[in-house]
């Protein structure tokens, strides 16, 4: 079995999350819905994809130009979500409750993956992860 990092497993979730909740909504939903859904995953997806980029610069080799290069760069992001929201909600182009949902589909599917991962590494009695420990000491 191929293991994958954790950071890519978390990607993965939430991608088949985003998808399957687009594909059910297709089926089930009306159309503004379904683009209120896919629109505000779409966003969240990508300021996900950002965020974690602008992080894993800033961590490894500081090249956001610091620590207020990197909080710029968040209200820039934060500013262009902004301006596609109100473009989205004042044009009326999708569903509002589609959107919010779409919007939540990152931290779900974070939830989810983690929730997931504890299982994976917690499974059995916890008397392994004890003896790790203790091994360590």
């Amino acid at each position: 079995m191929i293991r994958l990092r954790l950071e890519t497993r978390l990607e993965l979730t939430v991608g088949l999350l985003l998808f399957s909740l687009v594909a059910a909504s297709l089926i089930f939903m009306s159309w503004p819905f379904t683009r209120g859904l896919a629109l505000g995953g779409l966003i969240s997806y990508l300021n996900f994809l950002f965020l974690k980029r602008d992080l894993k610069s800033f961590f490894t080799t500081g090249r956001v130009r610091g620590k207020l290069g990197l909080i710029f760069r968040f209200y820039v992001r934060l500013a262009l979500i902004a301006i596609a929201l109100y473009y989205i909600i004042s044009r009326e182009l999708a569903d509002i409750f589609g959107l919010l949902i779409g919007l939540s589909v990152v931290m779900i599917g974070l939830t989810l993956g983690v929730l997931r991962e504890r299982n994976l590494l917690f499974a059995g009695d916890g008397r392994e992860n004890e003896i790790k420990k203790e091994g360590k000491d």
